[in-house]
Formats: C-alpha cells, structure tokens, sequence
C-alpha cells in the first residue's frame, strides 16, 4: 500500500471513529463505497478480523498491507485510548510524505524528459537532416565540415543499429529497476543518495515528522525518538539521531541531546526548547517538520528551475554549432558561384 492509499485509510477511519461508529462497521461502509482493488480486499481482510474480535493492529498486520510503523503508532493509540489522535496524526504524515516523494519524482523526472528530447533532436539532425546538406555539397562539389560529418558518422552507426540499441537501453533500464529492488541495490542506492545533501533534509523532515506524530499520540520524548530512529534511512541523520539517544540515556535533557547532536538547525533547536516550556513541544515538533519539508520542496524546485535554461541553452548550442558549420562553407560556395 503506497502512501496516498494510507493517508486516505487513516483519515476515513479517523473520521469513522469521530463519529462513533464502531470500527468493523466503518470498515464495511468504506467497502461499500470502494471500487474492486487491492484496497478493497485488504479492507475485506480487516472488516472480517475485527468482527471476529480482534485489535485494529492485530487485524492491520493479518492483512499484511501495512508497514510496521502504521500498525505500531495504531496499537500505541489503541492503548492510549487516542486511537481517533493517531489516525488522524498517521493520515497527516502519510499525506506529507506522499507530496515529498511527487515533489522528488518531479525532480528526477523532469530533467529525464529534457535530456531524452535532446537526444532525439540531435539524432534527428545526424540521421535525416545533415544527409541532405551532404547530398547538396556533393551537388555543388563542395564538402561538408568536420564536425558535421562526425554527427552524421555518429547518425548513420545509430539509424543502422537503432533497435538493437533501444532494446539495450530498455535492458539496461529493466535491470537498474530490479537492481534497486534488491537488497543490495537498496543499499547501494542510499550510500549514492546519501552523499547528497538535499537527502539529509528529506530525512531529517521524516525523522521530525516522525516525532511530531508520536509526540501528538501522547508518547514520550524517549521513545518517540527510540521508535523514530528505526524510520530513518540516511547514514547522516541516523548517526546523529543515535547520539542524541545515548544523550538522553547519559541523562541529559530532551533538548540539551537534541543540541548536543545537532540533528536540526539551531532556529529549529531555540524553537522546541520554547516548545518545551510551553508544553506544546508537539506543535512545534510538526512545525519544524513543516519548514524541513517546505525547504526541501524549494531547493527542488530551484534545481529543476536551474535545469530547464541550462538543458535549453546546450541544446541551443548543439544545433546551432551544427547548423553553423553546415551553414558557413555553403555560403562560401554560394558566393564563389555567384
């Protein structure tokens, strides 16, 4: 189940338990008004275990569709007495998530789209138009420049050879997806990540968003941070998160272990401290995940800002250093002819 369905599970049955229906029926109605799917069977699986008696969490884990986190932060408020708190706390923080992750597949994808364009512009000139130009040199008894003739060298080995090499490059893209899927490939591709800074902020806004959720649900700051360290993922902000424990186990404050890892910003630090002793350290837990997660949505944003001119303006380069050294020894025998 991807984050948009949690969100949309945690919110509907938050609003179930707001009104007190009790839970197996809730379930039943969201059934009801639920198009055949995978959702709709995981929520079949559900209905059934909670009519039999069963805890919410114990039925979310039969069903096998939720991730642990889920079903922990459910049987903490199960507990608590705050089940409706949680839900509600889990459908905030999947609905964050899921906007993160469009914002970085924006990111990525956008730039991938303008590079393939400019693939298939330069490979349109060096297969069907720079022929032309040659034919019409050939015509005139002239000869096409260097560098013209290497684009169409490169065109004509890739117009022969072009299914064998789309077929190579749908291989080579099959086997990078699958590859990351692995175990291995995870890793890898965290250790990769994980050397670019924009990273450290995504995990720091889930780390913070993660504590802001607990927080909310009535946990304490010990725990909250025990159970928060198992989500993050980034070598960086699990180091520092791991020092921060140990800060609080060595006895030191909340606040003072934050600062002492310095797992967030000084501002961000200044601001829980106050929180802290105003008591709604909480709100201001999700306030600085708030801020995280709107700078990483910026620095996105100018990146892909970034990329567009500079995509525009090298492939505006390309063709024009084509187009001119195609251009220029034509007009040279347009005038010796004239």
């Amino acid at each position: 189940m991807d984050d948009k369905d949690l969100s949309i599970f945690c919110t509907q049955l938050a609003l179930v338990l707001k009104s007190g229906i009790v839970l197996h029926e809730g379930i039943a109605m969201m059934i009801e008004d639920m198009e055949q799917g995978a959702m709709r069977e995981t929520l079949i699986i559900i209905e059934k275990e909670l009519s039999e008696g069963k805890m919410l969490d114990a039925a979310l884990s039969t069903s096998g569709s939720f991730p642990k986190y889920t079903t922990h932060m459910v049987k903490i408020g199960e507990v608590s007495g705050r089940l409706e708190d949680v839900m509600t706390a889990l459908g905030n923080y999947y609905e964050r998530e899921e906007a993160l992750k469009q914002s970085i597949k924006s990111a990525v994808f956008y730039p991938l789209i303008l590079s393939a364009m400019m693939l298939i512009v330069m490979l349109v000139l060096s297969i069907k138009v720079l022929p032309i130009f040659q034919e019409v040199f050939n015509n005139l008894g002239g000869e096409i420049s260097g560098i013209a003739q290497s684009f169409m060298k490169v065109g004509a080995v890739t117009g022969q050879y072009i299914y064998v090499i789309v077929v190579v490059i749908i291989l080579i893209t099959l086997a990078v997806i699958a590859g990351i899927k692995t175990k291995r490939g995870k890793y890898l591709a965290r250790k990769l990540a994980g050397k670019l800074k924009i990273t450290e902020k995504i995990a720091t806004a889930r780390f913070a968003s993660a504590m802001a959720l607990m927080m909310a649900s009535g946990i304490d700051t010990d725990e909250a941070l025990t159970t928060s360290l198992k989500l993050v993922e980034n070598e960086k902000v699990k180091a520092k998160a791991k020092l921060c424990e140990a800060q609080l186990k060595g006895g030191n404050s909340f606040i003072n272990a934050l600062s002492e890892s310095q797992i967030f910003s000084n501002l961000a630090t200044r601001m829980l401290s106050m929180g802290m002793k105003t008591g709604n350290i909480d709100e201001v837990m999700k306030q600085v995940a708030d801020n995280y997660e709107e700078e990483v949505r910026t620095d996105l944003n100018k990146r892909v800002a970034v990329i567009e001119p500079v995509s525009v303006a090298v492939l505006s380069i390309m063709i024009g250093s084509i187009l001119i050294s195609v251009m220029l020894p034509l007009m040279g025998i347009m005038v010796s002819i004239g």
